[in-house]
Parts: structure tokens; C-alpha cells; sequence
């Protein structure tokens, strides 16, 4: 066992994936949830969505893109995808999703860039398992 530790000034930890190249995503808790990538034994913060208080990595593929969930105080709960770049709100860069249906978590990666996330569907208040494809 290899103890990841936490971000700087927080309590508690917990690791959400691991790809090939050994880059794990986790959380790290204190104030509120921090996402982070570690790789070769150093932690890097993830950029959060803007407005969200707190966010959580949830999946990482082999190409070192993360996804996860946001959380705000004034929206619901919103999915997104970490580029290695930047932090995108999956319900922000959608073409053919219907409206009513609104991405609160991105759960996981694939290699090919599929994202299996939990969905609400705002007319049913139900919750439901999706796949995102991405475009050609």
C-alpha cells in the first residue's frame, strides 16, 4: 500500500481511478471536496468549475482526461471533463442532448472519450444512466 496523503490542509483522502501510466485521480477533503491528479508523487489540485465550491474526480483515461462532478451552492450538481488543460461543463459543450436532461456526473473515461454519467431528467425527476459520445 502506497499512502497518497492529502492536499495541503486537509483531512482525509480517497483515490477514484488509475490509468496505465499510474496517474491516479482522488479526493482530497477538508473544507469541502478537491480533486486532484497524482503522478510520481505529487499531488496537483484540479481547476474547478467556475462558481462550483467544490468539486470530486471520479474516472481518468489513458490519455490523462479526468472527469467528475461540481458542486454549487445556487445550481444543481453539474459533470464534467478535465482536458489536462482545462475544467468543461459537460451540459456546456453538448450538441444533440436534449434540454431537459441535465449531466450531474460524469462516473467514467474510456479511452476512446465515451463518458458513462448519471443524468437527470428534469420532466420525470428521475435519474438515469447515459453514455456521451463523442463527436466525429
Amino acid at each position: 500500500m502506497h499512502d497518497l496523503g492529502t492536499l495541503k490542509g486537509d483531512l482525509n483522502s480517497v483515490a477514484t481511478g488509475i490509468n496505465d501510466a499510474g496517474q491516479i485521480v482522488g479526493n482530497s477533503f477538508g473544507a469541502g471536496s478537491h480533486p486532484f491528479i497524482h503522478q510520481g508523487g505529487i499531488k496537483t489540485r484540479l481547476p474547478l468549475l467556475p462558481g462550483a465550491e467544490s468539486s470530486a474526480a471520479n474516472d481518468i483515461n489513458n490519455q490523462g482526461w479526468v472527469v467528475g462532478m461540481a458542486f454549487f451552492s445556487s445550481s444543481p450538481v453539474q459533470g464534467w471533463v478535465y482536458d489536462g488543460t482545462a475544467v468543461y461543463n459537460l451540459n456546456q459543450v453538448l450538441t444533440n442532448f436534449d434540454p431537459r436532461y441535465v449531466v450531474q456526473s460524469a462516473r467514467g473515461i474510456a479511452d476512446n472519450g465515451q463518458i458513462a454519467v448519471e443524468v437527470i431528467d428534469n420532466q420525470t425527476h428521475r435519474d438515469l444512466g447515459a453514455v456521451l459520445v463523442p463527436a466525429k
